[in-house]
């Protein structure tokens, strides 16, 4: 489900609706122990934020 939202959002430019879900999506992943797809979520999410601070 969340990973169907990054794509929604993604697709209408909405960056920082996506950063806000790829960080609950990769919280959600630290949950269930899968630290490798989290750390990717969040530099993600990371990337997104700066980007629309430095924008």
């Amino acid at each position: 489900m969340l990973h169907q939202a990054v794509a929604a959002f993604a697709e209408v430019g909405d960056r920082a609706n996506e950063a806000m879900t790829l960080h609950n999506l990769a919280l959600a992943l630290q949950r269930v122990q899968r630290w490798e797809e989290a750390n990717e979520a969040d530099a993600r999410a990371d990337a997104l934020l700066t980007g629309l601070r430095d924008g």
